[in-house]
């Protein structure tokens, strides 16, 4: 391979990690933020209406973004092995421990992943 391509590849792949690292913690904050919401009794923190001001969310959207955040404890570690896909990021997020450990152990959790496979790997369980 010439010195341009690997030097194309190098850099996509760098985007592509940076974009999974860009959800996890994007899913973080909204979690942390509907948090602070839900133990501040003080005016302006109405997490709906605020995500949807400041960020244009629909509630169902806002969901999404929880569901990945609260379910960092489990994406954190495998990372490096997630899709660049914020919805099927958000699938592996709503496995059951049983069914994440079998996604593992299947070779189910890597970066090509689809939500497609990932249905398909529930209904095989």
């Amino acid at each position: 391979m010439s010195k341009a391509i690997v030097d194309w590849k190098a850099r996509l792949q760098e985007s592509k990690r940076k974009t999974v690292e860009g959800i996890l913690e994007h899913g973080k904050l909204i979690y942390e933020y509907k948090q602070s919401c839900e133990k501040s009794h003080y005016s302006g923190t109405d997490f709906g209406s605020n995500i949807k001001e400041w960020l244009g969310y629909s509630p169902s959207t806002s969901t999404r973004w929880v569901q990945i955040g609260q379910n960092l404890d489990s994406l954190f570690p495998i990372g490096k092995s997630l899709p660049s896909s914020l919805s099927t990021i958000l699938e592996i997020a709503k496995l059951t421990p049983l069914q994440m450990e079998y996604a593992k152990q299947k070779g189910y959790i890597n970066p090509n992943v689809t939500v497609m496979q990932l249905t398909v790997m529930q209904r095989r369980m």
